[in-house]
């Protein structure tokens, strides 16, 4: 039983309130005082008729704590507590949190006022009264230098009220529902726990299907994990073992997280315990929990879906692509775990026009059907699909029966946060009429910043942009990287000439430019884009002159990683047709490319020795990603470079160490000697990174090994998230 602030009493005589001889047994006593002493109204404790008025008075007494860390009333006995209720007026809240709004410290104020008159008279009032401030009322009567250097604290703190008023607001809006009255559009804003920030860059927030929680990806510092909070809680809780997660979804019934982390799919209960890896997914691009106990996952950010038991087993395809399609993924299971939907992005890049929305089914695979033109996740609920069109959350009527789309879309929400290097809006939305959103100025936003070998800071190449894989030249002079257009979502290539601090951009076709590689003279640029077909392998001027030359077409997606430094080979990744990764040779000489690794594992990210004799690349043949070293011909022999996990290898210019990142992000080096026989020292710890979420090596080490360019997450606080509750009330006036 929930008690009011003591109020509550009882409407009729339960059997536990009667006597053995069948009398009603008093629960209080006339004149008796009843609740807690410290959040008692001045008329409850002298016995006087209570209203609502009462608890607003509680609220205040409650919220003077929140914001201030002492109670708004104390006394050493009851009779002096009761007296200093009645006649006096607690301390000021400023003085002792002097970062208070004097509008926040205005409305506690009139919360605690002893005449019930002189209070506000409805939780409404209140209501308004914190609209108002949250709009920019708090800063009325400040002096501007006082008001700037309070308006973000402020903020934070709205946000963490925001929060502690959702259950109450939630809870009557259930009461309303239950009364037959319609419920109100109530809408919140949610922060990120202290010390944590969201991590969008690495997926979208999930929302429970019963609405209750809010699973997210959480940076603490260096390290990425899980962490989920319950909307009627001040606080969110890290889920160990989901170091480096991506991209959360929910099983239907609200216990379980899916999720993606070190190349695998996995799945963990959503209250704690060890992470379960159900498939290698080394590139991963959503996944969805059917009722039915199937996974449907998107491993790879080019080719179809697949499908795999929820408690792990065999995996299989599931969609089948189209003509000039390159990637589905999103995928999002309807009602009746059966049908489910996916985008379709087209060959030429990624958020264009030609991309989609298609509906297919587990029982009939490698069908599906055509719903929309679209570039982002899509999601049904309350009889709506909501997904991103310009920066706005758009909602059209879908009917479950038909599987039809009625009417015109609509927005729902401006300024959606997307990320237009994945193609995923930044929105959730549960089951039962809670939705979550992220707005703010465009997803995807990092800065290019050089660091020496103890982690600090050199300074930055360019303006913050959503960089990919940048790569310094081999004279040190230029950086050449992928960059995506945020109006267009079209991603090309710039040249940063880092003495003159200029920049210029280097390929304009339509098509996704990426992963970008230098000759070992610079004269040459090498990258991939999907111009023809799945993948093809460009090479073009570093100067800028004339146009790209076609060296390879892919027989699957494929990705140029480094060019040897004899100028002999271009190492290559390519997807095989089990949608696993392999390392290829292309020969310069021959111009034809042949397989040095194939096998049932993922073997990517391979760079040349400074002799040309021997590659590094990562591979998960041990059950995780780790490092290894191998000669390219005369021999079979490997060698593990990382011990607890590691990826992304770079070999120094000098040859005499290998770079490679750890598990949590942190940059490791070693050195390693090839001649007589390959020897290792101790793998080193150099300094943790903020590396920006994207696929591929997202850094690059200076030819003199000293420095290092790493495309680093912004510093920036993002935004909070927009919790609306009972969404679809507000769509009634536009169906």
């Amino acid at each position: 039983k929930l008690l009011d602030f003591g109020l509550a009493k009882p409407q009729a005589v339960v059997a536990a309130g009667f006597t053995k001889a069948g009398t009603e047994k008093q629960l209080t006593a006339e004149g008796t005082i009843v609740g807690t002493f410290h959040y008692m109204a001045p008329e409850q404790l002298e016995g006087e008729s209570v209203d609502a008025r009462t608890d607003i008075f509680a609220f205040g007494a409650v919220l003077y704590e929140m914001i201030t860390g002492r109670r708004a009333f104390e006394g050493k006995t009851k009779t002096s507590l009761i007296a200093s209720i009645v006649s006096a007026d607690p301390p000021s809240m400023s003085s002792l949190q002097p970062v208070t709004p004097p509008a926040l410290e205005r409305l506690v104020r009139h919360c605690l006022a002893k005449n019930p008159d002189d209070r506000w008279q409805t939780a409404h009032d209140v209501l308004l009264e914190l609209q108002w401030i949250a709009e920019g009322g708090s800063g009325a009567g400040v002096a501007a230098p006082v008001a700037a250097r309070r308006k973000q604290r402020e903020r934070w703190a709205w946000i963490a009220l925001a929060a502690v008023l959702l259950l109450a607001l939630a809870g009557w809006a259930v009461v309303l529902r239950e009364l037959g009255r319609p419920a109100e559009v109530v809408k919140l804003s949610l922060g990120p726990p202290e010390k944590v920030d969201f991590a969008f860059d690495r997926g979208s927030m999930a929302l429970s299907p019963d609405g209750k929680v809010i699973a997210f990806v959480g940076r603490t510092g260096e390290r990425v994990m899980l962490f989920v909070r319950r909307l009627d809680s001040m606080t969110a809780q890290p889920l160990p073992g989901t170091n480096r997660a991506l991209f959360p979804f929910w099983s239907p019934d609200s216990r379980f997280i899916g999720f993606f982390a070190d190349g695998k799919l996995k799945k963990i209960d959503a209250r704690g315990g060890p992470a379960q890896i159900l498939a290698d997914a080394p590139i991963a691009r959503g996944g969805s929990w059917s009722s039915r106990g199937v996974i449907v996952f998107a491993p790879n950010p080019r080719g179809v879906l697949h499908r795999i038991p929820v408690s792990g087993g065999v995996v299989t395809p599931l969609t089948r692509m189209g003509t000039r399609e390159s990637t589905h993924r999103w995928p999002h299971f309807l009602p009746d775990g059966n049908h489910f939907l996916y985008l379709s992005q087209q060959t030429f890049g990624q958020g264009q026009a030609g991309d989609s929305v298609h509906l297919a089914s587990l029982d009939q695979p490698h069908s599906s059907k055509l719903l929309m033109h679209a570039n982002s996740n899509v999601v049904w609920a309350d009889g709506h699909l909501l997904f991103h069109r310009d920066r706005t959350l758009m909602a059209q009527r879908f009917d479950l029966k038909t599987l039809q789309l009625s009417g015109e879309a609509f927005p729902v929400a401006d300024q959606l946060q997307f990320l237009s290097n994945s193609g995923e809006a930044i929105f959730s939305v549960s089951q039962n009429g809670v939705l979550a959103y992220q707005s703010g100025p465009g997803g995807g936003v990092s800065t290019l910043t050089w660091f020496d070998l103890t982690g600090r800071e050199l300074g930055t190449v360019g303006p913050p942009a959503d960089y990919g894989r940048p790569r310094i030249s081999p004279d040190g002079r230029r950086v050449v990287v992928d960059v995506i257009d945020p109006r267009s979502g079209n991603g090309d290539l710039w040249i940063y000439d880092v003495p003159r601090r200029i920049s210029s951009r280097f390929t304009f076709d339509p098509a996704l430019d990426v992963n970008p590689t230098w000759s070992p003279d610079g004269a040459w640029i090498v990258f991939n884009s999907p111009r023809l077909g799945a993948s093809e392998l460009y090479r073009k001027a570093a100067s800028g002159e004339g146009t790209e030359e076609m060296l390879w077409k892919c027989p699957t997606f494929c990705a140029p990683f480094h060019w040897s430094r004899d100028g002999r080979f271009i190492a290559v990744q390519v997807m095989d047709e089990n949608a696993k990764w392999d390392l290829w040779l292309w020969s310069v000489h021959d111009r034809r490319a042949s397989p040095l690794l194939h096998d049932d594992s993922n073997e990517m990210g391979g760079h040349f020795s400074p002799d040309g004799r021997w590659i590094v690349y990562t591979s998960d043949e041990s059950g995780q990603t780790e490092v290894y070293v191998r000669q390219i011909t005369g021999g079979s022999g490997r060698w593990q470079v990382s011990a607890a996990g590691g990826y992304h290898p770079v070999w120094s210019a000098d040859g005499s160490q290998i770079f490679y990142l750890s598990q949590d992000d942190e940059l490791m080096a070693i050195s390693i000697v090839t001649t007589p026989i390959v020897q290792m020292g101790e793998a080193k710890k150099l300094f943790p990174t903020r590396l920006k979420s994207v696929p591929g090596r997202r850094y690059d080490v200076g030819s003199d090994g000293k420095q290092v360019l790493i495309n680093t997450v912004t510093e920036a606080r993002p935004e909070p998230v927009t919790i609306v509750l009972n969404w679809p009330a507000e769509l009634a006036g536009r169906r």
